[in-house]
């Protein structure tokens, strides 16, 4: 791992589990900073704006500027205001971190009674959705806005098993609408490569690590870099399905 420049690391799964931290992947990162390497954390959990993971993150010693934290909600509010050159009307259906990292692109934040408003209805995560929270993003999509989701994740891990993730709740929008989202801007997308890229300068000497194949692979597949996959992903791999070179390991102590 001291060989790479940039470390790009996935969230939950990796350095945490519902805020415990995991220990190895912690130390390994700790020792990672402390060589130079930039560490960024690349997160589909939309939940806390950056500036909240930075904090909770240097909780645990792990002294990561918000700059260096990109967050799927991060990535769609950035997104909207490249394409619309400017703030613009948006519902959210997700919690705090969405709703901040919109606010901080200066878009507009509309409640569920501000439906008819809206340009874009952005959808992350949220574990206290209302009926009627979906059901205003499907009148406004159902009027021309357009659907934005954080990220197609169907599960979120917790100790306890998987939980309902955002992209279970993108899904039902769908459905009901009849509408498929415009874009998704979380992992994995191009959208995001971009931003890494423009925040980094140069994805050269770069590795992306995660728990997933589906989401952090194929982002580092899309970004023309490694991938090292730590856990138990190792046995849900097909032959031949990744072009690029993947790694997996039990935790990242060992590749220290």
């Amino acid at each position: 791992m001291s060989n790479f420049e940039n470390v790009f690391v996935d969230l939950d799964g990796v350095i945490w589990l519902e805020g415990r931290p995991l220990e190895e992947n912690v130390e390994a990162l700790r020792s990672l900073l402390k060589k130079g390497l930039n560490v960024i954390v690349v997160t589909n959990n939309s939940t806390r704006s950056r500036r909240t993971y930075s904090f909770l993150l240097r909780k645990i010693g792990l002294d990561i500027d918000p700059v260096e934290v990109v967050t799927s909600s991060y990535s769609a509010a950035v997104y909207i205001r490249e394409i619309e050159q400017n703030g613009v009307p948006v519902l959210p259906i997700g919690e705090a971190g969405l709703v901040e990292e919109l606010s901080l692109q200066g878009h507009v934040i509309l409640t569920m009674s501000e439906w008819k408003h809206a340009q874009y209805v952005a959808v992350g995560l949220d574990r206290k959705v209302s009926y009627e929270q979906v059901s205003a993003g499907i009148r406004a999509i159902r009027n021309n806005a357009k659907l934005v989701a954080t990220n197609r994740d169907e599960l979120l891990p917790t100790i306890e098993g998987p939980k309902l993730g955002a992209g279970g709740i993108v899904k039902m929008i769908e459905a009901s609408s009849g509408v498929k989202a415009w874009v998704t801007t979380g992992k994995p997308s191009y959208i995001l490569r971009d931003i890494l890229l423009d925040l980094t300068g140069s994805l050269e000497r770069s590795v992306f690590v995660g728990d997933k194949l589906a989401t952090d692979a194929r982002q580092a597949e899309i970004m023309g870099i490694p991938a090292v996959i730590v856990g138990k992903e190792r046995y849900n791999i097909e032959p031949g399905s990744y072009t690029r070179d993947l790694f997996f390991a039990n935790n990242l102590l060992e590749l220290i």
